[in-house]
């Protein structure tokens, strides 16, 4: 359950939240003007932020094909949804929600940095249709063990230190930066 769902009420995102954040990120002064008299196309966004309006479910983001950037920190997203008609998204920030499994991300294969940090994940896993993505960022998360992470391909390994735990930091073919820190390892196989 959600830390905010007896203080806020929960919203989904629908085209007035959309339209909203359009014009707030879009182009300003004249051709502000011009773009809020003619619309935007949603399908021309390459950039959306979608932070802090406290939203609960992930809905209406077809229309952003183009989109290469999204951001939906600090909201209250239960589940990774809705994201299959962003095929171009490259940056994804999901961090300080309430997601439990890394899910819903098999369309997005041009993503190069994931953003999960602070949600309440406890595997890293459905990660195997990710081929470009270069950072990984789940700190502060429920994780407590790494040995289903074959999904990296990994390569080699150095030595790295969280919170006194010593292990094998792994680097992956794709993957150049693994971002773990304030999870609580119980056991890692390498």
């Amino acid at each position: 359950m959600s830390r905010l769902y007896d203080t806020v009420e929960p919203s989904v995102i629908d085209d007035e939240m959309l339209k909203k954040a359009v014009e707030e990120q879009g182009p300003k002064e004249e051709a502000g003007k011009i773009a809020k008299q003619e619309g935007i196309d949603y399908c021309d966004v390459l950039s959306l932020r979608l932070d802090f309006r406290n939203i609960l479910k992930v809905d209406n983001l077809w229309q952003f094909t183009k989109l290469t950037k999204l951001q939906m920190d600090n909201n209250i997203i239960e589940k990774i949804e809705g994201l299959d008609a962003l095929v171009n998204l490259r940056w994804l920030d999901l961090s300080f929600n309430n997601i439990e499994m890394l899910e819903g991300l098999d369309k997005l294969t041009k993503l190069e940095d994931l953003t999960m940090y602070n949600n309440r994940i406890t595997r890293l896993e459905n990660m195997d249709s990710l081929p470009n993505l270069h950072v990984l960022s789940v700190g502060n998360n429920k994780i407590d063990q790494l040995d289903n992470l074959i999904y990296l391909r990994f390569q080699t390994s150095e030595r790295s230190t969280f919170r006194g735990i010593q292990f094998a930091m792994i680097k992956a073919t794709s993957c150049s930066s693994l971002r773990i820190s304030l999870n609580w390892f119980t056991w890692i196989s390498g």
